[in-house]
């Protein structure tokens, strides 16, 4: 049998969850249960599972496009070959919206999937992700709101 080598650079629990795998001594149901549990006592607070706030708005944005009338931006929004679009920082702020948006996107699928393999029946749990998501929930709105007027 050949016996596994486990980088020793990794956090301590990963390799012990590792090592538990490795002899089979956890299914790997077991092994996404201990690893839920471990996001949620150790890496609830890391950036990956705190929404990303929306980048401030450019100052050429503000003038150029939320400060004038709807019809305006209307018309902005239907010129593909207008300049304003190449404008480097409504690309720019573009940019920063999408990877945002990709962010706060993807750690709400996160939470669902911690939500999903953490039992009903712990609470405690349960609530904190319940409210990590509703604190998404605003950034989310924020963003596509942001989205369809630049």
């Amino acid at each position: 049998m050949q016996s596994e080598v486990i980088n020793a650079e990794l956090p301590k629990r990963s390799r012990e969850l590792l090592a538990k795998c490795a002899k089979r001594e956890i299914t790997q149901a077991e092994l996404d249960l201990e690893c839920a549990y471990w996001v949620m006592t150790d890496l609830f607070d890391e950036f990956d599972y705190r929404p990303m706030p929306a980048p401030e708005i450019p100052s050429f944005v503000s003038i150029n496009f939320l400060s004038v009338s709807a019809e305006t931006q209307y018309k902005l929004r239907m010129d593909s070959e207008n300049k304003y679009w190449r404008h480097p920082d409504v690309q720019n702020y573009g940019q920063k919206l999408q990877d945002q948006k990709n962010h706060n996107r993807r750690a709400v699928q996160r939470l669902w999937e911690l939500q999903d393999l953490i039992p009903k029946e712990d609470e405690k749990k349960q609530n904190m992700i319940i409210r990590r998501l509703g604190e998404f929930s605003r950034y989310l709105r924020d963003i596509d709101l942001l989205q369809n007027n630049a």
